[in-house]
Formats: structure tokens, sequence, C-alpha cells
């Protein structure tokens, strides 16, 4: 079973089955400066987790592009957030397309590890970061738990969420500074600044 397949078929019930800690959420969207009217591109938005958060912080001037590759994550996602401020698009970010530098904030929450050119995520990601927008690459578990997690799941045994330092390599290689990073036994966290040049 492909990654696609699995994330349609639980779609439906994955609300019931993942829970997602709103602290930790908060925690990391208070790093951030946000502020109303930003533009914000949620990348694996999965049934919307980030969406209300993320309408808080920017407000009703502010918009939230969330993309994701499971056409049935979207349904659900659309159904609980029917928004004039949200665009919800079937899309994958390695081949995402928006006008240049659209973006305040792009967020890879519990995503990362199911990307399956990070390389050219990150590359496509910089071209739509807005200078000194924000990457922010997100889980609200710990690294080595959620590796357990795939590892134990068929189809997604290979998807894993590197360590910081890989991830920091290939933000750098595209000019964009990492501003903070966490992975401890709370979460995993790195964020990037854009640096256009």
């Amino acid at each position: 079973m492909n990654n696609l397949k699995y994330f349609d078929n639980m779609a439906h019930k994955w609300d019931e089955i993942v829970k997602h800690d709103y602290n930790k959420i908060d925690f990391v969207l208070d790093m951030l400066d946000m502020a109303e009217g930003d533009k914000v591109l949620d990348v694996g938005t999965g049934t919307g987790v980030l969406i209300l958060p993320l309408l808080k912080r920017v407000g009703n001037r502010g918009h939230i592009t969330a993309i994701d590759t499971s056409k049935e994550m979207l349904e659900v996602a659309k159904k609980k957030y029917n928004h004039p401020n949200v665009n919800f698009i079937e899309a994958n970010i390695e081949n995402f397309s928006a006008k240049a530098e659209s973006y305040d904030y792009i967020f890879f929450y519990s995503v990362f590890p199911h990307i399956e050119d990070k390389v050219k995520a990150i590359e496509n990601a910089h071209k739509l970061l807005k200078n000194n927008g924000s990457i922010i690459i997100f889980h609200s578990e710990n690294r080595k738990a959620i590796n357990k997690l795939h590892s134990q799941i068929p189809g997604l045994s290979d998807h894993i969420l590197p360590p910081p330092d890989e991830i920091m390599d290939i933000l750098d290689k595209n000019h964009i500074e990492c501003v903070n990073s966490i992975d401890n036994e709370d979460m995993f966290l790195v964020i990037g600044e854009n640096r256009l040049v």
C-alpha cells in the first residue's frame, strides 16, 4: 500500500485515532512573530489540525493555503473548516506552484517524513517564501517515537524524520538560516528564516 492510499483510507477516522497536543502547537506558534494579514502555506494539512490556531493569528485579513496529496484528507478538512480565508488544494510541495515570495510562513506539521523528495520540497518552499519568511518543520512527538511508529506501518516504514542537522543542511543550501531547533523527548522542531539572494 502506498502512502497516498494509506492516508486516503485513514482520513475519515484520523481525528479519532490521532491526537494532537494543542499546547505544544501554541508553544511553537508563540515563538513566531505572526501578525494579522500574514499569508500561510500549510503543507500536508491532513484534516486541518493547524487551521484554527493559524486563523487566530492571521485574522480576517490573513490567508491560509492548505495543501495535501490526499483527496480524502482534504475533504474532511474542508467540511470542518469552511472559511473564506482558507483555500484547500490537492498538491504536493515539491511541485506546488504559486507566485514567488507569496508566503510569510510555510508549515510542515507532522508531514516531513512523508515527503518523498525533501530537498526539492525545501527548494520550492524557498522560492515561495517572502524574504525573512519562515519555514517551520514540527512534530508534537519526538523523532525517535515518530520513526518507530512509521517503521511499524506497512508502506510507511521508510518514512523517516531526519535528524535536525540533516534538515539544517538542506535549509542552509537554500539560503534559509536555522534560527531555532528542538529535538527532545517532547517534540521535534526546526525553524528557518529565508534569506533571499
